[in-house]
C-alpha cells in the first residue's frame, strides 16, 4: 500500500511541473494577433480581383469565399459573384479540406514569382 502511494506521489508530482513547465515556456510566447480584413472592393488590382495592399503593410489577413482548384498546387478563393478575390496556397491539406466549401481563410500576403498577392492560409473556418 505504502509503494502505491509513493507511485501515486512520484506521478502527481512530474505531472505537475510538467504543466508548469508547459505553461511557463509556451504560453509565453505566444503573441496576441489582429486579424485584419482589408475592403477588397476598394484595393483590387486588377479585373481579375487580387488584392492591392497599401504600402508597407505585410500582416495577417482573412477573407470570405468559396475555395476553388487553380493550379497543381494552389488554389483561390472566389466570392458569391466568382470573381477571384486571392490566390491561396498552404503548407498542408487545409485547402484541399475546403475545396468547394465557403470558408473564413487566414494567412500572410506574400508575393509570387510573377508578383501576384498569395495568401499562404494558416487558418481556415468553415462557415
Amino acid at each position: 500500500m505504502e509503494k502505491r502511494f509513493v507511485l501515486l506521489m512520484a506521478f502527481s508530482s512530474i505531472l505537475l511541473v510538467s504543466l508548469v513547465l508547459f505553461k511557463v515556456f509556451f504560453s509565453s510566447s505566444k503573441k496576441d494577433i489582429n486579424l485584419v480584413s482589408y475592403d477588397i472592393a476598394n484595393k483590387t488590382d486588377s479585373e481579375s480581383g487580387y488584392i492591392k495592399l497599401p504600402s508597407g503593410s505585410s500582416g495577417r489577413t482573412k477573407y470570405t469565399g468559396k475555395v476553388v482548384p487553380s493550379g497543381a498546387s494552389s488554389y483561390e478563393l472566389i466570392d458569391a459573384d466568382g470573381k477571384v478575390v486571392v490566390t491561396l496556397t498552404a503548407d498542408d491539406a487545409k485547402l484541399q479540406l475546403a475545396e468547394g466549401r465557403f470558408v473564413e481563410v487566414s494567412g500572410t500576403l506574400q508575393k509570387n514569382a510573377i508578383g501576384e498577392n498569395v495568401l499562404k492560409v494558416e487558418a481556415v473556418a468553415f462557415k
